[in-house]
């Protein structure tokens, strides 16, 4: 699986032929990063679910009564647009598939090494929207980020750093410094602002206006929460108007 492609695809097969969809969704259960959302017999019962559940990837059956699979993709207004596979008995859809860019074509039907190798073009897929699609900087190329990982420019190129990799962040002026649990240390020039919001808060946690810090890398509250300790004796001051926030979320630590 690419490193910037979401931890589970999220899917909704879309066919009105309940032996196709059975089909699918036994191919789906077979696959580990897949994760069915739901299920629907017509376009019509599924552009609301579309619409409320955000799906990441469609299978989506062209030929259907009273609404095609193509009239369906274009009464959608979604911005992303879920990926589509199209799967149909009818050959002939292929070359109008491309107008509508998907990612690949199944002929019922469908066998699972067929499937399977319609998965891998959506991981690549995927793994390139979220490497590209989610920045949300000025110049739109600083900063892109997943469930799992946050991609940074470094020396001029983007590099996809897993959260699991980031021990804490330091801000120097225009620059964040990256510090890893290899000892050794990106930077990237960003505020330090615009990284603490694309990191889980469940994960980290801003101590000051200059750090970052990984919660379970923590050790002891220390000072009146004036400063924190991580493992490896690494101390940090903790600004001001952050220590109340480092008590309350670390009340066990700062009680040390």
């Amino acid at each position: 699986m690419p490193v910037s492609s979401p931890p589970h695809i999220r899917c909704l097969v879309i066919d009105d032929e309940p032996l196709a969809q059975h089909n699918l969704i036994d191919h789906i259960e077979r696959k580990s990063i897949l994760s069915l959302v739901g299920t629907a017999a017509n376009a019509l019962e599924a552009q609301p679910l579309i619409e409320q559940l955000k799906p990441d990837l469609l299978f989506l059956d062209i030929h259907m009564p009273r609404k095609s699979g193509f009239e369906l993709l274009q009464s959608l207004t979604m911005t992303p647009m879920p990926l589509v596979v199209a799967t149909t008995a009818y050959s002939n859809y292929a070359l109008k598939g491309y107008d509508f860019n998907f990612v690949h074509f199944l002929e019922k039907p469908i066998e699972f090494p067929r499937f399977e190798e319609a998965v891998e073009r959506v991981q690549e897929r995927l793994g390139a929207r979220y490497m590209q699609a989610d920045v949300r900087t000025s110049d739109e190329k600083d900063l892109a980020w997943t469930a799992e990982s946050i991609t940074l420019k470094v020396d001029g190129e983007l590099r996809v750093i897993p959260h699991a990799q980031i021990r804490y962040i330091e801000a120097l002026e225009n620059y964040v410094k990256v510090i890893l649990y290899s000892g050794k240390f990106v930077m990237s020039k960003l505020t330090l602002g615009r990284v603490v919001d694309v990191l889980p808060g469940s994960e980290f946690f801003r101590i000051s206006r200059s750090h970052i810090v990984r919660l379970a890398d923590i050790r002891r509250v220390m000072d009146k929460a004036s400063k924190v300790e991580l493992e490896g004796g690494v101390q940090l001051s903790v600004g001001i108007t952050f220590r109340p926030l480092v008590k309350d979320q670390l009340p066990a630590l700062s009680a040390k």
